[in-house]
Protein backbone atom coordinates (compact mmCIF):
# COMPACT_ATOMS: atom_id res chain seq x y z
CA UNK A 1 0.00 0.00 0.00
CA UNK A 2 3.12 2.09 0.75
CA UNK A 3 4.63 2.13 -2.20
CA UNK A 4 1.03 2.37 -4.51
CA UNK A 5 0.71 5.79 -2.43
CA UNK A 6 4.14 6.54 -3.49
CA UNK A 7 3.89 6.43 -6.98
CA UNK A 8 0.33 8.15 -7.40
CA UNK A 9 1.73 10.92 -4.90
CA UNK A 10 5.16 11.45 -7.22
CA UNK A 11 2.80 10.65 -10.45
CA UNK A 12 0.48 13.61 -9.23
CA UNK A 13 3.00 16.31 -7.89
CA UNK A 14 5.16 15.67 -10.96
CA UNK A 15 2.27 16.72 -13.17
CA UNK A 16 1.09 19.72 -11.48
CA UNK A 17 4.31 21.12 -10.38
CA UNK A 18 5.40 20.61 -13.80
CA UNK A 19 2.29 21.83 -15.39
CA UNK A 20 0.18 23.42 -13.10
CA UNK A 21 -2.49 24.56 -15.86
CA UNK A 22 -5.20 22.25 -16.05
CA UNK A 23 -7.52 22.99 -13.30
CA UNK A 24 -10.23 19.88 -14.37
CA UNK A 25 -7.93 17.38 -14.38
CA UNK A 26 -6.65 18.61 -10.93
CA UNK A 27 -10.14 18.44 -9.56
CA UNK A 28 -11.05 15.33 -11.07
CA UNK A 29 -7.81 13.58 -9.55
CA UNK A 30 -8.61 15.41 -6.15
CA UNK A 31 -11.74 13.71 -5.96
CA UNK A 32 -10.54 10.69 -6.29
CA UNK A 33 -7.75 10.56 -4.04
CA UNK A 34 -11.20 11.68 -1.59
CA UNK A 35 -13.10 8.82 -2.55
CA UNK A 36 -10.14 6.58 -2.10
CA UNK A 37 -9.35 7.49 1.22
CA UNK A 38 -13.90 6.90 2.08
CA UNK A 39 -13.13 3.47 0.62
CA UNK A 40 -15.87 4.00 -2.94
CA UNK A 41 -14.04 2.78 -5.65
CA UNK A 42 -16.68 3.23 -7.76
CA UNK A 43 -16.51 7.18 -7.58
CA UNK A 44 -12.91 6.96 -7.31
CA UNK A 45 -12.94 4.89 -11.13
CA UNK A 46 -15.11 7.37 -11.67
CA UNK A 47 -12.98 10.21 -10.89
CA UNK A 48 -10.23 8.31 -12.54
CA UNK A 49 -12.19 8.31 -15.72
CA UNK A 50 -12.81 12.00 -16.02
CA UNK A 51 -8.76 12.89 -15.43
CA UNK A 52 -8.44 10.51 -17.62
CA UNK A 53 -10.51 12.38 -20.56
CA UNK A 54 -9.31 15.81 -19.37
CA UNK A 55 -5.71 14.87 -20.01
CA UNK A 56 -7.04 13.87 -23.55
CA UNK A 57 -5.84 17.40 -24.74
CA UNK A 58 -2.71 16.86 -23.52
CA UNK A 59 0.67 15.21 -25.23
CA UNK A 60 0.89 11.68 -25.90
CA UNK A 61 3.85 11.21 -22.75
CA UNK A 62 2.61 13.50 -20.72
CA UNK A 63 2.71 12.43 -16.62
CA UNK A 64 -0.71 13.48 -15.91
CA UNK A 65 -2.06 11.25 -17.92
CA UNK A 66 0.33 8.36 -16.68
CA UNK A 67 -1.09 9.44 -13.01
CA UNK A 68 -4.48 9.17 -14.43
CA UNK A 69 -4.15 5.77 -15.73
CA UNK A 70 -2.58 5.03 -12.72
CA UNK A 71 -5.16 5.59 -10.47
CA UNK A 72 -7.65 4.29 -12.47
CA UNK A 73 -5.89 1.01 -12.77
CA UNK A 74 -6.14 0.82 -8.91
CA UNK A 75 -9.34 1.28 -9.01
CA UNK A 76 -10.63 -0.91 -11.44
CA UNK A 77 -8.11 -3.84 -9.40
CA UNK A 78 -10.16 -3.33 -6.47
CA UNK A 79 -13.49 -3.27 -8.32
CA UNK A 80 -11.90 -6.90 -9.46
CA UNK A 81 -11.74 -5.44 -13.27
CA UNK A 82 -8.63 -7.10 -14.14
CA UNK A 83 -8.97 -6.62 -17.49
CA UNK A 84 -9.33 -3.20 -16.98
CA UNK A 85 -6.80 -2.37 -14.62
CA UNK A 86 -4.34 -4.56 -16.96
CA UNK A 87 -5.14 -2.10 -19.70
CA UNK A 88 -4.67 1.33 -17.84
CA UNK A 89 -1.63 -0.14 -16.12
CA UNK A 90 0.18 -0.55 -20.06
CA UNK A 91 -1.37 2.89 -20.92
CA UNK A 92 0.93 4.07 -17.89
CA UNK A 93 3.72 2.24 -18.28
CA UNK A 94 3.99 3.44 -21.91
CA UNK A 95 3.48 6.76 -21.21
CA UNK A 96 6.54 6.50 -18.77
CA UNK A 97 8.78 4.83 -20.59
CA UNK A 98 8.73 7.72 -23.17
CA UNK A 99 9.40 10.18 -20.08
CA UNK A 100 12.88 10.95 -19.26
CA UNK A 101 11.11 11.64 -15.38
CA UNK A 102 9.87 7.97 -14.34
CA UNK A 103 12.26 6.55 -11.51
CA UNK A 104 13.01 3.06 -11.08
CA UNK A 105 10.59 3.26 -7.92
CA UNK A 106 7.99 4.21 -10.18
CA UNK A 107 8.89 1.85 -13.05
CA UNK A 108 8.86 -0.88 -10.45
CA UNK A 109 5.33 -0.21 -8.44
CA UNK A 110 3.90 -0.67 -12.48
CA UNK A 111 5.77 -3.91 -12.96
CA UNK A 112 4.64 -5.02 -9.56
CA UNK A 113 0.85 -3.99 -10.05
CA UNK A 114 1.12 -5.75 -13.77
CA UNK A 115 2.74 -8.64 -12.26
CA UNK A 116 -0.25 -8.77 -9.89
CA UNK A 117 -3.00 -8.22 -11.94
CA UNK A 118 -1.48 -11.01 -14.92
CA UNK A 119 -1.06 -13.68 -11.66
CA UNK A 120 -5.11 -13.52 -10.52
CA UNK A 121 -5.49 -14.03 -14.28
CA UNK A 122 -4.04 -17.21 -14.05
CA UNK A 123 -1.43 -15.79 -16.62
CA UNK A 124 1.47 -17.01 -14.61
CA UNK A 125 4.35 -16.93 -17.57
CA UNK A 126 3.31 -13.22 -17.83
CA UNK A 127 3.64 -12.71 -14.08
CA UNK A 128 6.57 -13.66 -13.78
CA UNK A 129 8.26 -11.55 -16.39
CA UNK A 130 6.58 -9.10 -14.64
CA UNK A 131 8.12 -9.53 -11.09
CA UNK A 132 11.47 -10.32 -12.61
CA UNK A 133 11.66 -6.71 -14.07
CA UNK A 134 10.25 -5.44 -10.73
CA UNK A 135 12.87 -7.40 -9.10
CA UNK A 136 15.73 -6.03 -11.72
CA UNK A 137 14.56 -2.16 -10.76
CA UNK A 138 14.23 -3.01 -7.21
CA UNK A 139 18.01 -4.53 -7.57
CA UNK A 140 19.04 -0.97 -9.60
CA UNK A 141 17.67 0.90 -7.03
CA UNK A 142 18.56 -0.39 -3.86
CA UNK A 143 21.17 -3.07 -4.70
CA UNK A 144 20.34 -6.77 -5.51
CA UNK A 145 20.92 -7.97 -1.46
CA UNK A 146 18.47 -5.05 -0.16
CA UNK A 147 15.69 -5.33 1.73
CA UNK A 148 13.34 -4.40 -0.91
CA UNK A 149 14.43 -7.35 -2.97
CA UNK A 150 13.98 -9.58 -0.25
CA UNK A 151 9.72 -8.40 0.13
CA UNK A 152 9.20 -8.94 -3.44
CA UNK A 153 11.23 -12.82 -3.58
CA UNK A 154 8.53 -13.40 -0.50
CA UNK A 155 5.25 -11.49 -1.47
CA UNK A 156 5.51 -11.70 -5.35
CA UNK A 157 7.85 -14.86 -6.90
CA UNK A 158 6.90 -17.39 -3.71
CA UNK A 159 3.51 -16.49 -3.62
CA UNK A 160 3.45 -16.83 -7.79
CA UNK A 161 5.60 -20.06 -7.75
CA UNK A 162 3.09 -21.57 -4.99
CA UNK A 163 0.36 -21.16 -7.38
CA UNK A 164 1.98 -22.67 -10.08
CA UNK A 165 2.80 -25.88 -7.88
CA UNK A 166 6.54 -25.20 -8.11
CA UNK A 167 7.77 -25.91 -4.65
CA UNK A 168 11.31 -25.86 -4.78
CA UNK A 169 11.86 -22.90 -6.41
CA UNK A 170 8.58 -21.55 -3.81
CA UNK A 171 11.06 -22.33 -0.57
CA UNK A 172 14.34 -21.23 -2.59
CA UNK A 173 12.48 -17.81 -2.84
CA UNK A 174 11.65 -17.93 0.68
CA UNK A 175 14.98 -18.88 1.79
CA UNK A 176 16.43 -16.49 -0.28
CA UNK A 177 14.46 -13.69 1.25
CA UNK A 178 14.95 -14.72 4.85
CA UNK A 179 19.03 -14.87 3.96
CA UNK A 180 18.46 -11.07 2.77
CA UNK A 181 16.61 -9.50 5.83
CA UNK A 182 18.39 -11.57 8.51
CA UNK A 183 21.36 -9.69 6.83
CA UNK A 184 19.57 -6.35 6.10
CA UNK A 185 17.19 -5.08 8.95
CA UNK A 186 16.91 -5.03 12.46
CA UNK A 187 15.79 -7.86 14.52
CA UNK A 188 12.67 -6.16 15.33
CA UNK A 189 11.60 -5.55 11.60
CA UNK A 190 8.40 -6.76 10.86
CA UNK A 191 9.10 -7.75 7.20
CA UNK A 192 11.82 -10.30 8.93
CA UNK A 193 8.78 -11.25 10.94
CA UNK A 194 6.58 -12.09 8.38
CA UNK A 195 9.04 -13.94 6.40
CA UNK A 196 9.71 -16.25 8.88
CA UNK A 197 5.88 -16.93 9.29
CA UNK A 198 5.67 -17.70 5.49
CA UNK A 199 7.87 -20.02 5.53
CA UNK A 200 6.75 -21.69 8.60
CA UNK A 201 3.48 -22.00 6.89
CA UNK A 202 5.20 -22.94 4.02
CA UNK A 203 6.76 -25.94 5.78
CA UNK A 204 4.22 -26.90 7.90
CA UNK A 205 1.33 -27.17 4.73
CA UNK A 206 4.00 -29.72 3.13
CA UNK A 207 4.17 -31.19 6.70
CA UNK A 208 7.95 -31.00 6.55
CA UNK A 209 7.62 -30.35 10.35
CA UNK A 210 11.48 -31.33 11.07
CA UNK A 211 12.44 -29.16 8.36
CA UNK A 212 10.65 -26.25 9.94
CA UNK A 213 11.72 -26.53 13.03
CA UNK A 214 15.34 -26.57 12.04
CA UNK A 215 14.37 -23.32 10.58
CA UNK A 216 12.58 -22.07 13.12
CA UNK A 217 15.03 -22.59 15.10
CA UNK A 218 17.84 -20.85 13.07
CA UNK A 219 15.79 -17.62 12.77
CA UNK A 220 13.92 -17.54 16.57
CA UNK A 221 15.97 -15.31 17.99
CA UNK A 222 15.88 -12.83 15.68
CA UNK A 223 11.85 -12.26 15.88
CA UNK A 224 10.17 -10.39 19.10
CA UNK A 225 8.05 -13.29 21.46
CA UNK A 226 4.55 -11.82 19.42
CA UNK A 227 6.13 -13.39 16.08
CA UNK A 228 7.89 -16.27 17.42
CA UNK A 229 5.03 -17.57 19.35
CA UNK A 230 2.98 -17.75 16.20
CA UNK A 231 5.48 -19.33 13.73
CA UNK A 232 5.76 -21.52 16.90
CA UNK A 233 1.89 -22.02 16.37
CA UNK A 234 2.14 -22.54 12.68
CA UNK A 235 4.59 -25.06 13.08
CA UNK A 236 2.97 -27.14 15.78
CA UNK A 237 -0.42 -27.42 14.44
CA UNK A 238 -1.53 -30.79 11.99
Amino acid sequence: MMRRATILLWLFLTATLARADDSTWRNFMAAATDAVRRGDQSAAAANYENAVKAAAAFTASDTRLAAALYGLGRAKRAQHDNAAAEHSYLRAMAILDASPEASDAVRAELFNALGDVSRVQGRYKLAEDYYLSELAQLAKLHGADSAAVATALSNNMASLYRAQGRRDEAEAAYLRALALLEKGVPAEDERLGITLIDLAEWFQGRQQYAKAERSEEHTSELQSHSFISYAVFCLKKK
